[in-house]
């Protein structure tokens, strides 16, 4: 019994975790509008530097541990594996800015609605592709949460 109520408090952790994501970026768009009159660079700039600091203050004083054996298996890694991982993580960091850089121009130059609308589409688009392109089984509740995606895209 002890060990099904710890499994239960961390799911909840995490669920709790998750709703407070989706709450905060749910909220994020309505720090942004004010700011349109600031380059969409400048806020990008502003954002990556204290995300990074963020991070890394996180890092460094919750979870030193997982940091040091990190550390530690990366320099296990050959010289191949550890190119493949440098590349793959500048790779998604490349990515993530320019995702950034987009949501902050169209909020500032564009509307609040064309950015919901494409960050609504994103997420379904991106599973449809997985089921078509990559064979990705989807079951009855996943379909149900695409339906509701795309007639919420539909009212917007």
């Amino acid at each position: 019994m002890k060990n099904a109520d710890a499994t239960h408090s961390n799911h909840t952790r995490y669920y709790a975790a998750g709703i407070v994501a989706f709450a905060i970026w749910g909220f994020f768009s309505f720090v942004l509008k004010p700011l349109h009159a600031y380059p969409s660079l400048d806020i990008l700039f502003y954002r990556v530097f204290l995300c990074t600091i963020i991070m890394l203050l996180i890092t460094v004083i919750f979870r030193r541990r997982v940091l040091v054996q990190n550390i530690r298996f990366f320099k296990t890694l050959s010289y191949h594996q550890k190119r493949r991982s440098l590349l793959l993580n500048i790779g998604g960091g490349v990515f993530l800015t320019g995702n950034w850089f987009f949501f902050i121009y169209v909020m500032n130059n564009i509307s609040i609605k064309a950015t919901s609308l494409a960050y609504l589409v994103c997420p379904i688009l991106t599973t449809l592709l997985a089921f078509f392109l990559l064979k990705e089984k989807l079951n009855k509740l996943q379909w149900l949460a695409i339906a509701l995606s795309t007639a919420g895209c539909l009212l917007l």
